[in-house]
This record gives structure tokens, C-alpha cells and sequence, in this order.
């Protein structure tokens, strides 16, 4: 498939939100793109996993890597249920989590957070937010201890997960060069780094967070990502 681009670029609809006729790509104005960086409301510590379902089938998931809080600061707990419980999952949820458990990554209306992404399998996965375009910042390398940890599935069975512990960051960040300097709204995590992105949560309700390879988002590799209150 071909594109022909056949209308002048109108600096009205400028995508990146920078002054008319800046070059994102110019080095010289990485600066403009990405100022004040380090500022940011919350840093929220995600993370990629790869477990097994009820039947030994690999399951791509999603999770955090970090106690989940949600938008006011306010603990989330894993459900008071049989199923939870037998499995040992009580307190606040952290490590792999399937798609039907409750929302952990619920940022304040407004918001602007730094999340950073763990990858703690052997793939590269094309992390894909629903309704915001972020910066990518950096990436850097990162040592964890591997914790297994039950996951209860759909259907009240449980498969194998885990959590992270004992995070510690090896050597400098590598910011983001090239093309992954203008606004994206995906970015690949590649095994054992941890890829920071930066995002303004500015519409308030329910969107989803994912890997966008398609085996994955299918099976269970997908999370609600859920703006302000109502999570």
C-alpha cells in the first residue's frame, strides 16, 4: 500500500502541540518536545508477564509492578471472593493480573504520569494505550527477583502468574531517539528493560491498555485503563 501526500502540512493541526513549523525529529528540539519531563503528577510502575492458564497454556499478561493505588491515592484490593482467596491473593493487588479483575491502572482526571514498563518476559511486546498520545521517554535495563503468583481466571480456576521484587536499575537510560520522538500512542517494551513513557490523562472514563499483537490482546494481555472516578 502506497500514500500519496498531495495537501501542504498545516501547522493549525499540529499534532505534537509544539510551535508552527517545528521539526520533531531535529535534535535540536528534542528539548521543546519533551520539557519539563521529569515532572509528573504519579510514576506508575506497570509490568509484562508471561504465565500459564488453568490448562498449562502460555498466557501473555498484564500487571503491575508496584502495590495498586487508584486515582485518590486509595489502596486496591484484591476481591474478596472464594476463588481470590483460595488462591492466596489478599491486600492490595500487584503482579500479573487477568482482564475480568478489578481496574489497577486508574489515573486522576488531569493527571499527567510517567509510567514506567516492565518487561519481565522473553519478547518484545507493542504496548498500546487507548486514549492518549504519550512521549516516549528512555529505557534502561533492570534486575528482579521473579516471584510465582497464582492467577485466578474467568472462570474462577487459577493459572500460574507472577509479581516482581526487589527491582533494582542497572546502568544510565537511553532516551528514546528517531522516530519515537514524536507523539506515539504505542511503544515496544523489549525484554528485561523498562520503557518509560509520559501521558496527560485529560477524558475521564473507561479505555484499555494492551499488547497490540493480536494472540496476545486475545488472551488476556489486556487491562481497563479507567480515567478519574467510577473505576
Amino acid at each position: 500500500m502506497a500514500f500519496d501526500v498531495v495537501l501542504n502540512i498545516n501547522d493549525a493541526t499540529n499534532a505534537a502541540g509544539l510551535p508552527p513549523n517545528t521539526d520533531v525529529f531535529n535534535p535540536k528540539n528534542v528539548a521543546v518536545y519533551q520539557k519539563n519531563k521529569d515532572k509528573a503528577d504519579r510514576i506508575r510502575k506497570v509490568a509484562l508477564f508471561e504465565g500459564m492458564d488453568e490448562y498449562g497454556r502460555l498466557q501473555p499478561l498484564l500487571g503491575t509492578a508496584e502495590p495498586a493505588t487508584d486515582y485518590a491515592g486509595n489502596p486496591i484490593n484484591w476481591p474478596n471472593t472464594q476463588p481470590y482467596i483460595d488462591a492466596g491473593l489478599v491486600g492490595q493487588m500487584q503482579g500479573s493480573i487477568a482482564w475480568h479483575s478489578p481496574t489497577t491502572e486508574n489515573p486522576a482526571l488531569g493527571s499527567t504520569e510517567i509510567w514506567e514498563i516492565y518487561n519481565a518476559t522473553a519478547d518484545g511486546h507493542p504496548v498500546h494505550l487507548h486514549l492518549v498520545h504519550f512521549e516516549v521517554l528512555d529505557r534502561q535495563k533492570y534486575n528482579a527477583k521473579v516471584v510465582p503468583q497464582p492467577v485466578v481466571q474467568h472462570n474462577g480456576l487459577t493459572g500460574q502468574g507472577f509479581r516482581l521484587e526487589n527491582i533494582k536499575l542497572q546502568g544510565k537510560p537511553i532516551e528514546a531517539d528517531g522516530v519515537e520522538r514524536a507523539p506515539k500512542d504505542m511503544v515496544t517494551a523489549l525484554p528485561g528493560e523498562v520503557t518509560r513513557i509520559k501521558a496527560r490523562f485529560d477524558k475521564s472514563g473507561r479505555y484499555v491498555w494492551h499488547c497490540h499483537i493480536l494472540s496476545h490482546e486475545d488472551h488476556e494481555m489486556m487491562r481497563v485503563l479507567h480515567v478519574g472516578p467510577g473505576a
